[in-house]
């Protein structure tokens, strides 16, 4: 109907929407190339420029053979969602977010960068600890996603969480690189 109506944004934002979701379900497998979590939040951010109003830029700096390792499904888009909600949008000016992912000695590193308002004191230390802040969801994705790389790796993986009030925030996620022929 929107092609029809010749109405681009809204053929842009269906063809985003239907992306993300085919991306995010993943044939019910809680592992998937890095290659399709890097799609799925560009199509998730498609649909955020949309609604922010082009409130803020994303710039990708993507070492291409990381694409071909396995991660743990749903591990990007959460962090890119903090980084607009709890950065970008409370900023009220227009923001950058960075997507770098990388390999560095046989470890993957994927790091959202954010130049927000950043997080302070108390609240970033609880963050740091994968608890819970508030009654609201604060911090539920961040406990979430520790948990699921903790799963994953063991002990052989790390998440960091770096941020000042003012300037920003940087959360890196490092694990073995590994790849899996039968995820696609």
């Amino acid at each position: 109907m929107a092609r029809k109506a010749k109405a681009p944004e809204v053929v842009r934002i269906s063809d985003s929407l239907a992306k993300f979701y085919r991306l995010v379900l993943n044939k019910g497998s809680s592992e998937t190339l890095i290659g399709n979590e890097l799609d799925m939040v560009k199509a998730y951010l498609a649909i955020q420029k949309f609604r922010f109003e082009d409130r803020f830029d994303v710039i990708f700096e993507v070492d291409e053979r990381v694409r071909e390792f396995i991660t743990v499904k749903n591990i990007l888009q959460p962090l890119v969602e903090n980084a607009l909600v709890h950065g970008i949008e409370p900023k009220r000016a227009h923001g950058t977010i960075f997507i770098k992912a990388r390999l560095e000695a046989e470890q993957v590193v994927l790091q959202i960068v954010d130049d927000g308002v950043g997080i302070g004191g108390d609240r970033l230390r609880e963050l740091k600890e994968g608890r819970p802040v508030d009654s609201q969801g604060g911090g539920y994705a961040l406990a979430n996603i520790m948990g699921r790389l903790r799963m994953m790796h063991g002990d052989r993986h790390s998440l960091e969480l770096f941020s000042r009030p003012g300037i920003g925030t940087v959360v890196t996620i490092s694990f073995a690189a590994r790849r899996r022929t039968d995820i696609a």
